[in-house]
C-alpha cells in the first residue's frame, strides 16, 4: 500500500513524447514521501506545477534518476485547474490555459502563457497569494484576457510583455519593477478599491515604463486605470493614465513623460 500523498505535489513538465497535457509520460509527480516512487500523471487540483530546465542528470537519493533534458514542446492544460502553484523559469515553450484558471503563487520568468477562452466564457486567470511576472509574455494571444490578482501580499511585476489587462483587485500589494512593463491588445494596469500599487524601490533609482507594445494606428490604449486604491506614480515613461471614480488617488513621485493624457471620469 502506497503512503498517502501529500498535497500539494510537486508535478514536473517533461514533455518527451509530445506536447499532450493528459499524456502520463510527459510528467513526474512527487506524490508520497521520499523514497516513494515516481508517479507518471498530469497535474491535478492543488498540485505545485513547474517548468523549468532538467535538475543535473544522475542519481538522487530521493528519487532514483532525473532524465537529461526536458523538451520545451508547447502544451495545453485540458481543463481549468485551481493549482497551488504554476511555476515558468528558464523555460522557452508556450503553456496555454483554460478560462477560469487560478493558482495560489504564479511564476513567469521566461516562456509565454497564453489564455483559452472565447468571448463567451472570458479569458480570466485568477492568483491569489503570491505574483512574480518578471520575464516572457503573458498570454500572447491576440484576446485581450484579465490577471485577476486577489488578495496578493506580494506581487513583482516587470521586464514582461502581458497582452492580458492586471486587474488589482481585494487588497491587493503590487510592485513594479526598475524596468519595462509592455502592454499588447487593449490590455491595462487596472487597480480598484482596496489596492496599492507603487514602485519596487521608493529611491531615486526607479524609473519604470509602463508602454504599450503594440500600438495601433488611432487606437487608444490606457496602461494604467485607477478606478480606487493607491497608484504611486514613479515612472521614466507612460503613455496615459485614466483616473476615475471616487475616492481615489494618484501620487506622482517624479517628473514623468507622458504620451497621452491624464483623464479624470
Amino acid at each position: 500500500m502506497l503512503p498517502d500523498r501529500i498535497n500539494p505535489s510537486t508535478v514536473n513538465w517533461l514533455g518527451f513524447v509530445s506536447g499532450e497535457f493528459n499524456n502520463g509520460l510527459n510528467w513526474e509527480a512527487f506524490d508520497n514521501p521520499p523514497g516513494g516512487p515516481v508517479v507518471h500523471r498530469p497535474p491535478t487540483h492543488g498540485d505545485d506545477v513547474y517548468f523549468r530546465p532538467a535538475p543535473v542528470y544522475g542519481p538522487t537519493p530521493e528519487y532514483g534518476y532525473y532524465p537529461p533534458t526536458r523538451v520545451a514542446f508547447d502544451t495545453t492544460f485540458a481543463t481549468a485547474l485551481a493549482l497551488n502553484s504554476l511555476t515558468i523559469t528558464s523555460y522557452s515553450g508556450t503553456v496555454s490555459v483554460q478560462d477560469g484558471m487560478s493558482a495560489g503563487t504564479l511564476v513567469q520568468t521566461s516562456g509565454q502563457i497564453n489564455q483559452l477562452g472565447s468571448s463567451y466564457s472570458g479569458y480570466d486567470f485568477y492568483v491569489t497569494q503570491t505574483l512574480n511576472l518578471t520575464g516572457g509574455t503573458f498570454n500572447g494571444t491576440a484576446n485581450t484576457g484579465i490577471l485577476h490578482l486577489q488578495g496578493v501580499t506580494t506581487g513583482l511585476i516587470g521586464g514582461v510583455t502581458t497582452g492580458s489587462t492586471l486587474s488589482v483587485e481585494n487588497g491587493t500589494t503590487l510592485l513594479y519593477a526598475n524596468t519595462t512593463l509592455g502592454f499588447s491588445n487593449e490590455a491595462t494596469l487596472h487597480s480598484f478599491a482596496g489596492s496599492y500599487v507603487r514602485p519596487q524601490f521608493l529611491d531615486s533609482t526607479q524609473l519604470g515604463e509602463f508602454i504599450n507594445a503594440n500600438p495601433q494606428p488611432d487606437a487608444e490604449q490606457k496602461p494604467m486605470v485607477i478606478e480606487g486604491g493607491t497608484f504611486l506614480a514613479k515612472l521614466n515613461r507612460t503613455q496615459g493614465i485614466t483616473v476615475k471614480d471616487t475616492g481615489r488617488r494618484l501620487e506622482i513621485a517624479r517628473d514623468i513623460e507622458i504620451k497621452g493624457k491624464i483623464e479624470s471620469g
